[in-house]
């Protein structure tokens, strides 16, 4: 399927999928309240790098060799769901240890280990079988089934949100949705190809060679993580928790605004790795400067009117949301270009360029949130993380020159070409 093509089918159902999470969200925001929800988002955090480091970013080698074809898609899919359980039962005993999903709205009982493990057996297997997807380039099933499952979670709450059953036991419900997506998704990959019924084991270099990679990215993955994340723990430690909430909030408003650059690096990353990159370098920089001059004027519009749109959605709690956004604007429209590059670099396996420049911003960001955010809060937080973003980008578009002889300019600037590139876009998913 042609570059173009991919583009609009993965667009179309990934913004689906993305348009369900962003409305579950603001009822999540509005159910708990600021405080509330930012603890439940506070915990996910602190879930979400556990799963991390167990799960070794097992997706990124796996889908590198499906993309590739250099290792047998069946024996990569049973490694992966394997591993999944694996990963689930280590994450399990470092919790009870650690108690690193700790916080002050959430005790250890047997109901939050089961929600827990839920959601980290649940997350894996959404991250390895929909990778696993999107390097075979089907961007249809698994988007449809994850966008089923928020469809229903939007209709538990909006219907039963007041129910005080639900009310009480929301987390285990919450984070076992995780869980039935995850095992939904594997049982329809695996039922998709009769040669993924056959059970097949990896030999020795095979799996060599996917944990040489998956741990390679692992560790890049690790400080992109914190560079994202660090600062919810500098949040949490130095302000109280309705600024957590209202923070926490701005930060994922900030990740929505990731969410294309994300869907075009669904096919950026598999199209590199499998060598068919074709004038790749010239669309990669179309798609940046079309990215870049649409995500500035919608940043524009969100800073005009936000004071009181983001108490519109998110509830009268989320009063505090408006500066952090307006700080923190720069680095959105940084990440949205750093997104495809990066993803340009995993695929050539080039994972040095996306390390050095995440090594460097995170420096920055934990540098200025000891700093700052004790004094000045969480306008601090965000300036801070505005700058770690564009410094990572500026490293990462110098590497991308250095290696290709190309104009920074031309990530930014739009061109009539452009225009075209996008009309050719439109007449093609409207066909």
């Amino acid at each position: 399927m042609r570059l173009k093509d991919l583009i609009v089918q993965n667009i179309f159902w990934r913004g689906l999928y993305f348009l369900s999470l962003f409305v579950l969200n603001i009822l999540i925001s509005r159910y708990f309240k600021a405080e509330g929800s930012g603890w439940v988002y506070y915990v996910i955090n602190n879930l979400s790098l556990l799963l991390l480091i167990t799960g070794i970013s097992l997706e990124s080698g796996a889908s590198y060799y499906t993309s590739k074809n250099e290792i047998s898609h069946a024996k990569i899919a049973g490694f992966c769901f394997f591993w999944a359980f694996v990963a689930t039962l280590m994450s399990i005993v470092i919790l009870k240890i650690t108690q690193i999903g700790s916080s002050n709205n959430f005790t250890f009982t047997t109901e939050y280990f089961v929600a827990c493990g839920s959601y980290v057996l649940g997350f894996l297997l959404i991250n390895y079988f929909s990778a696993l997807y999107f390097a075979k380039q089907n961007f249809f099933t698994p988007n449809l089934i994850l966008l089923s499952a928020n469809l229903l979670m939007i209709f538990l709450i909006a219907a039963y949100g007041n129910n005080l059953f639900i009310h009480q036991h929301f987390i285990i419900i919450y984070f076992s949705s995780f869980l039935s997506q995850g095992l939904v998704l594997a049982i329809a990959y695996f039922s998709n190809d009769k040669n993924l019924k056959k059970p097949r084991l990896l030999s020795t270099d095979e799996l060599k060679k996917i944990f040489r990679y998956s741990l390679i990215a692992l560790f890049a993955n690790v400080i992109f993580f914190l560079v994202y994340r660090v600062d919810y723990w500098f949040v949490k430690r130095f302000c109280n928790g309705h600024d957590l909430g209202n923070y926490i909030q701005v930060s994922k408003l900030g990740q929505i605004f990731m969410l294309v650059p994300t869907m075009l690096a669904a096919v950026i990353f598999p199209r590199t790795a499998s060598g068919l990159h074709f004038n790749l370098n010239d669309s990669l920089q179309a798609l940046s400067r079309i990215l870049f001059s649409f995500y500035f004027i919608i940043i524009a519009t969100v800073i005009i009117s936000g004071k009181w749109l983001f108490p519109f959605l998110y509830g009268s709690s989320f009063d505090e949301m408006y500066y952090p956004f307006l700080l923190l604007s720069p680095g959105i429209l940084s990440l949205s270009t750093l997104a495809l590059v990066s993803a340009y670099f995993a695929g050539k396996n080039k994972l040095a360029a996306n390390l050095a420049g995440s090594i460097i911003s995170l420096i920055i960001i934990a540098t200025g949130d000891i700093m700052f955010i004790p004094k000045y809060g969480i306008k601090a937080a965000a300036t801070v993380s505005s700058a770690g973003y564009i410094c990572y980008l500026v490293y990462n578009l110098y590497f991308f020159k250095k290696e290709y002889k190309s104009n920074t300019i031309d990530f930014f600037i739009l061109k009539k070409s452009d225009i075209n590139y996008i009309s050719r876009l439109f007449k093609k998913a409207t066909l």
